[in-house]
């Protein structure tokens, strides 16, 4: 199965174990995500604040086709918690470039207790083209 994902970036402010933080995402969409598909990252020992529910508020989710286009995305995002499972998905699809957003720190997701460490494999990342579709995760590249 072809990955639809790659060179995955996470980065988080303030990046402090057990606080709420902004959590940048950038990946790169090789495959495109239809309409119904999704991207989701298993974020490991991650949690959402008690009381913090439905849609997770996400900041101008943009996509770069080439160097020179840049186009917001209509984009939203939800937590699952007993997998810890960040699920992105966008009503019209992911076509193929860049994909840069970030989840705010008032959506209450919280870094892991006992922190990260650089690069963490367990931290995963990959494209469903459909509900119950095969997913091909890999680890995020730079954490």
């Amino acid at each position: 199965k072809n990955r639809r994902i790659a060179d995955a970036r996470l980065s988080y402010s303030p990046n402090q174990a057990s606080t709420v933080a902004n959590i940048t995402i950038i990946f790169q969409v090789t495959f495109p995500i239809p309409s119904g598909g999704t991207v989701e990252l298993t974020l490991p020992g991650f949690s959402r604040e008690s009381g913090s529910q439905g849609a997770l508020s996400l900041l101008h989710p943009e996509l770069a086709s080439n160097q020179s286009s840049v186009a917001a995305v209509n984009v939203s995002a939800s937590w699952a918690p007993s997998s810890s499972l960040l699920a992105l998905s966008a009503p019209v699809g992911i076509p193929l470039g860049w994909l840069n957003l970030t989840v705010l720190d008032n959506s209450g997701i919280a870094l892991p207790p006992f922190g990260l460490a650089p690069n963490d494999p367990s931290l995963t990342i990959g494209g469903r083209p459909h509900p119950g579709g095969y997913i091909v995760a890999v680890p995020v590249a730079e954490s």
